[in-house]
């Protein structure tokens, strides 16, 4: 059997690291 939940965090993990990476990139080219 597939765990959802755990699929379901593991791609909320996945896109929190992905914005995190676009603003850190968004603010080192503001500075």
């Amino acid at each position: 059997m597939f765990n959802t939940s755990s699929a379901h965090s593991y791609i909320l993990i996945h896109v929190a690291s992905d914005i995190f990476y676009y603003m850190c990139a968004v603010t080192q080219g503001l500075v």
